[in-house]
């Protein structure tokens, strides 16, 4: 699976925005600096989950980014989604062919793990590894 530059870009900056709640903000440059991120595109970003409604932020000294909800609020798709993340299709793109079915199935899981996981999830790397050993002894059973 191919995952969009900018779609993992968007995640590990909401993971280290996530990182500083509820009381601390995230600067632009510490947040490319924590993740080798480049900074113009960064801000890009930034502004969309802006206007996503995810983020907000504030200029000057004390500025920085922080989330406009707890991390457990909100979850991978709505940051995909601010993104345009191509994971995520178009109502009905799927529904052709012999296997629009499958693809259909393929969407709706994806969609349901990528609801399911939240920033916080992400943040904490317990939990993480404790997903990930499960996905892996689901895919041993299959």
């Amino acid at each position: 699976m191919r995952i969009p530059v900018k779609s993992d870009y968007a995640l590990r900056a909401a993971t280290v925005i996530a990182r500083a709640w509820p009381d601390g903000r995230a600067r632009g440059a510490d947040i490319a600096a924590a993740e080798n991120l480049p900074l113009k595109y960064l801000h890009a970003i930034l502004v969309e989950l802006k206007i996503a409604g995810i983020v907000r932020g504030r200029r000057g000294q004390d500025g920085g980014y922080t989330l406009t909800r707890p991390p457990k609020d909100i979850n991978v798709a709505a940051i995909l989604q601010a993104v345009d993340c191509p994971l995520i299709a178009e109502p009905g793109a799927l529904d052709r062919g012999a296997a629009a079915p499958l693809w259909s199935a393929t969407e709706a899981a994806l969609q349901d793990v990528l609801r399911e996981w939240s920033l916080a999830d992400l943040t904490t790397q317990k939990k993480t590894r404790q997903r990930a050993q499960r996905a892996q002894i689901t895919q041993r059973r299959t």
